[in-house]
């Protein structure tokens, strides 16, 4: 298996009406399906904030705001598409600034932007223990 540098990645979790935003995703190698809060690499003279923000919008269409002072780092090991990824990633909690979505048009492996009930957040980040923890932390500022 090949092993990438360290990803700084930004991330945010999104809730609304008792629901999370985010995504499918399929992994190109295993196919294995995903739901994934909006996150990726943060680009060269870009803020972990502004990361987030950006791949809110392109990941599922929607704008939000970064709620000050919400940031969680994480240090985590995932493997994609048969390369184990270091992972260090500015988790955020968000709001929604519009809650009507422009179009998305992502990667191939995007299966579908969707809102799932907080109650199944344990179920649907099952998959990492590391984000479902990050993940967690952050829904409790909205709860």
């Amino acid at each position: 298996m090949r092993v990438s540098n360290v990803r700084l990645r930004a991330s945010v979790v999104v809730v609304h009406e008792n629901s999370i935003l985010g995504f499918f995703a399929d992994d190109p190698t295993t196919l294995k399906r995903y739901f994934f809060v909006p996150g990726g690499l943060i680009e060269e003279g870009e803020t972990a904030a502004q990361a987030a923000q950006r791949e809110t919008l392109e990941e599922t269409g929607y704008r939000i705001q970064i709620i000050e002072n919400s940031l969680i780092e994480s240090n985590y090991d995932f493997v994609w598409d048969g390369q184990l990824n270091l992972c260090h990633t500015s988790f955020f909690a968000g709001r929604l600034i519009d809650t009507l979505p422009r179009s998305v048009s992502d990667a191939p492996y995007h299966k579908g932007v969707a809102w799932v009930p907080i109650a199944t957040l344990d179920e649907t980040f099952s998959y990492h223990e590391e984000i479902r923890r990050s993940i967690v932390c952050l829904v409790a500022q909205f709860v």
